[in-house]
């Protein structure tokens, strides 16, 4: 069984209402809309239960480039921006040229923040652990030879 619901479904929770250096709009309404599928052992959907009703005015069709489940960035979209970055260009300019180039933001399909986390996701994949391994080891190092010098960290494993 596998459930779909609205994203508008639900309320923010009220449990750390300490004061923040920032608030974040919530923009659920509590919307019931969902849509129920059943899941047979050969990997056929069938549809069970099904509420179509929302309780807030659906986006309309010049906003929706805008949602989540319509936004990604494509492989080859991800490869070209990686390839202008390592050429010097900056981030910036390669997704205004995609956008250009695709007739504009909401045929791109992909925010500028998408392609951003998308790249920096990527690189996170990339670490091995080497960076941290070496700045280690110098700290190390620095200790046996000044006296005053103190570090400590925290293994993950």
């Amino acid at each position: 069984m596998k459930t779909f619901l609205c994203s508008k479904a639900g309320s923010k929770s009220k449990k750390n209402s300490s004061v923040k250096a920032y608030s974040k709009i919530d923009l659920r309404t509590g919307c019931g809309a969902y849509i129920q599928f059943d899941v047979d052992g050969n990997g056929v959907w069938t549809v069970t239960k099904h509420e179509k009703a929302h309780n807030h005015k659906l986006s309309t069709k010049d906003k929706s480039h805008l949602l989540r489940s319509h936004r990604s960035v494509g492989n080859n979209q991800l490869s070209y921006l990686r390839d202008l970055k390592k050429s010097g260009v900056a981030l910036a300019d390669g997704i205004r040229f995609l956008k250009h180039q695709s007739g504009g933001s909401p045929l791109v399909g992909f925010t500028n923040r998408d392609a951003y986390n998308s790249l920096a996701s990527e690189y996170l994949k990339s670490l091995d652990g080497t960076d941290s391994n070496s700045l280690i080891e110098i700290f190390r190092r620095r200790q046996c030879n000044e006296p005053d010098f103190f570090f400590d960290f925290e293994d993950g494993d």
